[in-house]
């Protein structure tokens, strides 16, 4: 059997909630779904624990171009999660490891984001975000998932798209095994 982090259904609703989380500002708004996250299987120190929100603190960078555009780039801390509205505690959550997403956008003044990508990483340490968007500490990260920006067709909210990855140092072995499956054979005359 070979273990895939990123194929747990689990995985995958945190990262639509992350998702859902990071492109709507008012995520109180929304009913998002329940997910389980279990650090130690990305590697990370902490415990396991349920929840529905994502709680986080903005740290970024505001550049105004021509035309009356911005790209912004910044990183976005975990700082907890909730469930039901009510904080949780998330075992180990800025005290043994740390949650963040790095995202770079771009749109137009007053409007709302025409690009946007961001990663979710895991440390084994608590980094520390500064003013503009600066991170240090962050003591070899691994990247958990990804997403885009979804341009919707005409009629449909635009959201955002995750993919869950998985760094290779997170990886187990595949476990071999000796048994052989029965392939029937067929003959032709």
């Amino acid at each position: 059997m070979k273990y895939q982090f990123h194929q747990s259904p689990a995985f995958k609703r945190t990262l639509f909630s992350a998702a859902l989380a990071f492109a709507w500002s008012n995520a109180s708004a929304l009913s998002l779904p329940e997910f389980t996250w279990n650090p130690t299987g990305a590697g990370l120190t902490g415990t396991s624990f349920t929840a529905d929100n994502i709680i986080v603190s903005d740290f970024a960078t505001v550049t105004f171009t021509a035309g009356g555009n911005f790209h912004e780039d910044g990183y976005l801390g975990v700082s907890s999660f909730q469930r039901g509205g009510q904080d949780i505690n998330a075992g180990g959550l800025n005290s043994t490891y740390s949650l963040y997403f790095h995202f770079t956008g771009d749109g137009a003044v007053n409007g709302p984001f025409s690009a946007l990508t961001y990663q979710l990483f895991g440390t084994n340490s608590v980094p520390t975000f500064g003013p503009g968007g600066t991170i240090s500490g962050a003591v070899a990260p691994v990247q958990l998932a990804s997403g885009v920006l979804f341009q919707a067709p005409p009629g449909r909210s635009t959201v955002c798209r995750a993919q869950a990855q998985q760094s290779p140092s997170t990886r187990r072995p595949a476990r071999s095994s000796s048994r052989r499956r029965h392939q029937p054979s067929t003959t032709s005359h």
